[in-house]
């Protein structure tokens, strides 16, 4: 008996689908006759990609952060919210996700966002343990060397350029 996803409304909508998708695929003639290695292969890509989808909706179901009618800076200015939805994306280990978020700011200062503090959004746009992984493998090989890995881990292609940033950043944190 094939299973069948139906239509309901759940938090996990699309991961829920992508569950049933890959179960199902598990099940079809092509794998049931691969090898083990197609098969790893197999949930190794599409296992990143349900995953992905978990964190982002995830992400999603958190809201924007909005979180009343102003907020106030540590510079101690007062900013109501100015922009709702504000779409920022960063590179996570599972892949591109992207955050929602309420800007709060005014003219000559710089705008808040809430939800950035709440989830400890990265500035660098690649995830905090993402970054984890090029800087400990940086540490044992070249640049080079550590953009072929990480990509073949994680799926995600990072550049030197970025690759040497996230470096001189934690080295910079290491040393404080």
């Amino acid at each position: 008996m094939k299973a069948q996803a139906v239509a309901f409304d759940q938090p996990c909508h699309s991961a829920y689908e992508k569950f049933i998708e890959i179960t199902n695929h598990l099940q079809g003639e092509v794998l049931s006759a691969g090898t083990h290695s197609d098969v790893e292969a197999y949930l190794e890509e599409d296992g990143r990609e349900l995953l992905r989808l978990l964190l982002q909706e995830h992400l999603t179901n958190r809201g924007s952060g909005r979180v009343g009618e102003a907020v106030c800076g540590a510079d101690g200015v007062v900013r109501p919210p100015k922009r709702d939805h504000l779409e920022r994306s960063y590179q996570s280990v599972f892949g591109r996700v992207q955050v929602e978020r309420t800007g709060y700011g005014q003219r000559g200062v710089t705008s808040l966002f809430p939800l950035d503090a709440q989830l400890n959004l990265p500035a660098q746009g690649y995830s905090h343990r993402l970054q984890q992984r090029v800087a400990r493998q940086a540490a044992k090989e070249s640049f080079e060397e550590v953009i072929k890995d990480i990509e073949a881990e994680t799926g995600v292609h990072i550049g030197k350029r970025q690759v040497e940033a996230i470096v001189v950043t934690a080295a910079h944190d290491f040393l404080l």
